[in-house]
């Protein structure tokens, strides 16, 4: 409460909200290189490959086998990982992402160095990146595949072209257990497998019984 010196009874109230929004976790995407990759020299890691299998055993084949070929495939497209942003734009690309951050550093620059230089360089990459832009929307609008007749398809794929407000949603879960509050998918999965198990329990108050009980025979078949 303020005093307003207008009278002497009345006071200005003030009030603060503090505000804030946890931001979408990043997706992590798994691929395999394909940049040095050459079919002649992996057709030939597989016949240079030895494979031993053994006549009567199957399973231990199979293992076999598969643990060979993932040793040749790794080798000759080796796995790798990225990280994007949870609100990535479906029509990001690799030169226009260069742009923003080119932007995003000419504009860091001009706040902190308001010269005319600084503003001239960053208006100029700031209508390079605008340009793009429109060019990679364009070209992504010509390469997504036919039959978005669905409306809820229709809407998923123009929703972020249209609008600048968040359009990706969290969906992370949030329990509170016993006054704890729970947010590790691991201890999330175990509590809603245990819910789910003993619901008819929980609910009912009686303990369901099991098939084997009702139904001997179904215990001798395998």
């Amino acid at each position: 409460m303020t005093e307003t010196g207008l009278s002497d009874f009345h006071r200005l109230i003030t009030v603060f909200f503090k505000s804030s929004y946890s931001r979408l976790k990043p997706k992590i995407i798994n691929y395999r290189s394909y940049k040095n990759f050459e079919t002649e020299v992996f057709l030939n890691d597989l016949k240079k490959s030895n494979i031993s299998l053994k006549p009567h055993d199957p399973n231990q084949n199979y293992n076999v086998l598969t643990n060979v070929f993932s040793e040749i495939v790794n080798m000759n497209a080796p796995l790798k990982k990225k990280t994007l942003r949870g609100n990535e734009a479906p029509f990001m690309t690799k030169e226009f992402r260069k742009e923003i951050y080119s932007r995003s550093r000419l504009r860091n620059k001009f706040c902190k160095i308001p010269s005319s230089e600084n503003e001239k360089a960053y208006k100029k990459q700031r209508n390079k990146y605008v340009a793009l832009r429109k060019k990679c929307i364009k070209n992504h609008l010509k390469n997504i595949k036919k039959g978005l007749s669905a409306n809820k398809e229709f809407w998923k794929f123009m929703k972020p072209l249209v609008s600048n407000k968040d359009f990706s949603q969290k969906n992370d879960i949030t329990l509170i257990q016993n006054e704890n509050i729970v947010t590790e998918e691991t201890e999330l999965v175990e509590l809603f497998n245990n819910y789910y198990i003993n619901i008819v329990e929980s609910t009912s108050g009686i303990k369901p019984e099991r098939m084997e009980d009702c139904n001997p025979n179904i215990s001798e078949v395998s």
